[in-house]
């Protein structure tokens, strides 16, 4: 009995799992989407030279950097680091990117295993973690020697600033003045439903940690996930739609999402998953009183719920909550005027307050 039921098991979760990477990877299929909105939609373009960066990492690991630096820009101009979520790439802060180079430098950047960033590829390397993504970014900011830094993290992005604020807590006001967590969480991941009943939520979650080596020994997480990319079927597509969006579905979203799935290795999906499992960095928090903080969720939000980010501000105290009501996960690109001026206004505020402080 036991042999027969084993199996239906780990088919059963590596549905939910590859279901729940869909409902992540959604988000680039607005990328798309936003970049072909006409003229009088976006955000005009502000005079800017932009520079591109090939950054070895001491682990072999190159990461795709991209900074946007205004044409009148000086010692007190803020730099914004843009930290995406996982299964996307720094592409998806094109909206956010138009309206905030006029204001800062702008900084966005692949994260390893992602798009343009290649992670390290010796056979001993280590697997690909928060902590890792939150090295990488202390990298790029010492690099580049960057100052007046406000980082803004979207989903694992919001968990790669956590990462940052652990490592490197002496830059939180000297270097780091300002932090916007988007859509993210601090912790507690097993513990969000993924608008499932509660049994199938936990059967998801207590297989997901293990995903890499069930995938590995019995190759049925491999096959779900390459058969999800190479076109899905309709519980692909449900789950797509529940878990990625909010009230707004474009046309043709859900079906162009499953031909986006095949961008992340799935090595870099293993790991991702079992650490994002690990993720517990609410006390972290604490180094983020000392800056100004922005946090903004929809409240349509399956992957990471509201009550997350409630968490998050009511241990941070001071900072501001901002729910988007019937935006799901990608808030950035289902309402990017109204981010955009949330940003913008945070940008502003934060780099007035530096300029007042330094003079």
């Amino acid at each position: 009995m036991r042999g027969r039921s084993t199996p239906r098991l780990l088919g059963f979760g590596a549905l939910i799992v590859a279901g729940v990477v869909v409902g992540v990877v959604a988000e680039r299929f607005l990328v798309r989407r936003q970049l072909s909105i006409s003229d009088s939609e976006q955000v005009p373009d502000a005079a800017h030279s932009t520079h591109f960066h090939a950054m070895p990492v001491d682990d072999g690991a190159i990461l795709h950097v991209e900074v946007d630096t205004p044409a009148l820009v000086n010692e007190q101009t803020p730099t914004v680091i843009l930290a995406h979520g996982f299964g996307m790439a720094g592409q998806a802060w094109w909206p956010q990117r138009r309206a905030l180079r006029g204001i800062a430098r702008v900084v966005v950047w692949d994260q390893r295993g992602h798009a343009g960033s290649m992670a390290a590829r010796h056979p001993r390397s280590a697997p690909v973690t928060i902590d890792r993504l939150g090295a990488d970014l202390a990298h790029i900011i010492t690099t580049l020697d960057l100052h007046n830094v406000i980082c803004v993290g979207h989903s694992m992005g919001g968990m790669t600033l956590m990462a940052l604020a652990e490592q490197q807590p002496q830059w939180f006001g000297p270097r780091v003045i300002g932090m916007v967590l988007m859509g993210t969480t601090a912790g507690n991941i097993a513990g969000i439903s993924l608008g499932l009943p509660k049994p199938l939520a936990q059967s998801a979650h207590s297989l997901a940690p293990r995903f890499a080596d069930l995938a590995e020994r019995n190759g049925i997480g491999a096959r779900m996930i390459n058969r999800v990319r190479g076109g899905g079927g309709d519980l692909a597509r449900v789950i797509a739609r529940s878990l990625a969006f909010g009230d707004d579905v474009p046309p043709g979203g859900v079906d162009m999402v499953i031909e986006l799935l095949d961008s992340v290795p799935l090595q870099v999906i293993s790991d991702l998953l079992v650490d994002l499992h690990a993720h517990d960095r609410l006390e972290v928090l604490s180094i983020m009183e000392k800056i100004p903080v922005l946090i903004i969720v929809g409240s349509r939000d399956a992957l990471t719920p509201v009550a997350h980010s409630r968490a998050i501000a009511e241990r941070l105290g001071q900072a501001e909550l901002v729910v988007l009501p019937g935006v799901g996960h990608m808030l950035g690109l289902e309402q990017p005027g109204r981010v955009n001026k949330l940003l913008t206004d945070f940008v502003r505020t934060v780099g007035a307050d530096t300029k007042q402080v330094s003079s």
